[in-house]
């Protein structure tokens, strides 16, 4: 007869057992997590993509020859076209922007290279910094969801034609690309000071309207964990020293004070004829234009979503603590608010769905 004692110590060696298990399973995720020969190759592959796009991929935008080139050029070499975003009148483009590449781009230069191959150079550049929140976002995702989400996520982005496109692109709208995958990974590790900082960087910097692709770190950091100081505290700084990097650079440029965002919101939304100056497209555009970059993946991941969000709720996270919408469903929510925004609008702009392309990518690895 098993007595009670015996039986009490049986169900504590079993418990231990699991927890045994529970802590050998989490360390053998880890060690395939940073498996050295995985990340190489990875890396290598990803690297090969972005150097091909650097190097063979075209201007699909005049604005980017236009509106960006022609600055740094200015920057560089003392002669340049100016385009009217860029005079004091309406000043909706921000010089820091082209300064950042103008680093990279004077140092290829004073090292005696042609023009091509600074231009090239800053491309391929681009392609790296865009390649490094790639791999940010997928070890986020191996760490915080699984393995496989992960490898389906980063499968996603290498052979995305938009993000072949935009990676080594010179506009804003694949610089909040390339920040969207940093902001996915410190969602992911919750690591929010660096999160709120690439939000602040991708808005004032990039593309001020790419801030709705942050709302999901403010809703988790502030209405879920209730970090509301830290929330507060992060954001002021972020923005004070973004922000005011920026009203030097640009002032001085300008001549005079600038806000260089608050102008694009203002033309955009509040003047003028804004984003439906060259035209507009209808919903439909839209509608195909993500067929034909994601497929059938769109609707079947969309299906996904939908049904995703019954079982997550009231569900415990892996700290115990009953969350009522799983973190991801928050992310991928934005994806959908994003949409609803754009096609309200219905501009002309065929370069709103590259900011979030990162986000697509999991969306459709999770729900599909």
């Amino acid at each position: 007869m098993t007595t009670k004692k015996q039986k009490s110590n049986s169900e504590s060696h079993e418990r231990k057992g699991v927890k045994r298990f529970e802590s050998t399973t989490k360390g053998s995720s880890m060690i395939e997590f940073i498996s050295k020969s995985e990340t190489i190759f990875l890396t290598s592959l990803l690297f090969v993509i972005r150097l091909a796009a650097a190097t063979w991929g075209i201007i699909n935008d005049c604005d980017e020859v236009y509106n960006y080139w022609e600055p740094l050029h200015l920057f560089l070499h003392g002669e340049g076209f100016q385009t009217w975003e860029y005079s004091p009148i309406y000043a909706i483009r921000s010089y820091f922007y082209i300064y950042l590449h103008y680093v990279p781009a004077v140092i290829f230069t004073h090292m005696g290279l042609s023009k091509i191959t600074v231009f090239t150079l800053v491309r391929v550049a681009l392609g790296i910094f865009c390649l490094s929140g790639e791999l940010y976002a997928y070890r986020a995702i191996s760490k915080n969801i699984n393995n496989t989400t992960a490898r389906l996520f980063i499968f996603f982005t290498m052979f995305s034609s938009g993000v072949f496109q935009a990676s080594s692109a010179f506009v804003p709208s694949s610089f909040c690309m390339a920040f969207v995958f940093y902001i996915l990974g410190a969602y992911l590790n919750e690591n929010w000071s660096f999160g709120i900082f690439c939000v602040a960087f991708s808005t004032l910097v990039g593309w001020p309207f790419s801030a709705i692709l942050g709302l999901a770190i403010i809703i988790r950091m502030v209405f879920v964990k209730r970090h509301i100081l830290a929330f507060i505290k992060i954001s002021f700084l972020s923005g004070l020293c973004i922000g005011l990097t920026q009203l030097i650079v640009d002032s001085y440029h300008f001549g005079k004070p600038v806000i260089a965002p608050m102008n694009i919101v203002l033309y955009n939304v509040l003047s003028g004829p804004g984003p439906s100056l060259y035209g507009e497209e209808p919903i439909s555009f839209y509608i195909k234009n993500l067929i034909v970059n994601w497929n059938v993946a769109i609707i079947a991941s969309g299906i996904g979503f939908i049904l995703s969000l019954w079982p997550s709720i009231g569900r415990k996270n892996q700290k115990g603590v009953t969350e009522y919408v799983s973190p991801i469903v928050w992310i991928t929510a934005t994806t959908g608010l994003w949409l609803l925004i754009f096609w309200k609008t219905t501009t002309q702009r065929r370069t709103i769905f590259i900011p979030n392309i990162s986000i697509y990518c999991i969306f459709h690895c999770t729900y599909l």
